[in-house]
């Protein structure tokens, strides 16, 4: 699964390749997101598209864009509950 994410000029935050297990239905994962150090504490909006390719590397299914906000992480603080992608924790120049 290849996981995108851009910023509001389109630009390109964010691009991993994820291995998702043959038989599954569903995946939690964390993604380290770098963040401006003047990102607001109330996150970055970014557009999430998942493209969901075979062995061969060859797509076949693309989901999104989805609105999706990128928060700083905060020490101690626990991270979002999972589920359908809204807002997720991200870390500032990618730490």
């Amino acid at each position: 699964m290849r996981v995108i994410l851009n910023n509001p000029d389109g630009s390109v935050a964010f691009d991993t390749l994820i291995a998702f297990p043959s038989g599954s239905d569903d995946l939690q994962v964390t993604l380290d997101v770098p963040l401006p150090p003047s990102a607001p504490a109330a996150g970055v909006p970014l557009a999430l598209n998942l493209n969901y390719q075979n062995a061969a590397g060859e797509t076949v299914l693309k989901g999104g864009p989805v609105r999706v906000t990128a928060v700083p992480k905060v020490p101690g603080a626990p991270a979002p509950p999972p589920g359908r992608p809204s807002a997720f924790q991200a870390g500032r120049d990618g730490a």
